[in-house]
């Protein structure tokens, strides 16, 4: 399971954060990676999760109303998926998962986040001009 710690008023001291998560959907094996969005709307945290279970988790929670943190299943890529990062602007996701593949992903108007591009590891790892 996925936790949120918030540091104390006291030097070096962290607590387990209480807002609760939403159990809308749950990681079923070890957690790989967690990403922390850049703000990009006040009042609105975004944190991605990634798992041996293949999925990415994109949790959502927003100062307003029940202050929960909300789970989205971003994808099921149906092999552990290792690393997570978001752009400087935290707009785009990158996503490295065991396929040996590295996907981006942007949310929508609607939040819903899409595909926007995928980069394939090259077989046998040559580069460019290399034969």
């Amino acid at each position: 399971r996925i936790r949120f710690w918030t540091k104390k008023s006291t030097p070096a001291e962290w607590e387990e954060d209480g807002t609760p998560l939403g159990q809308s959907v749950a990681h079923s094996d070890w957690v790989r990676d967690v990403a922390w969005a850049p703000p990009i709307v006040p009042g609105v945290d975004i944190v991605a999760s990634c798992s041996e279970d293949g999925t990415v988790i994109v949790w959502t929670r927003k100062e307003d109303g029940a202050k929960v943190w909300e789970p989205t299943l971003l994808h099921n890529f149906g092999e552990p998926v290792w690393r997570l990062s978001w752009s400087v602007t935290g707009s785009i996701l990158a996503v490295s998962s065991g396929d040996s593949t590295v996907t981006l992903w942007k949310a929508g108007l609607d939040g819903k986040y899409k595909q926007v591009s995928q980069v394939e590891d090259v077989a046998g790892g040559g580069g460019a001009g290399q034969q």
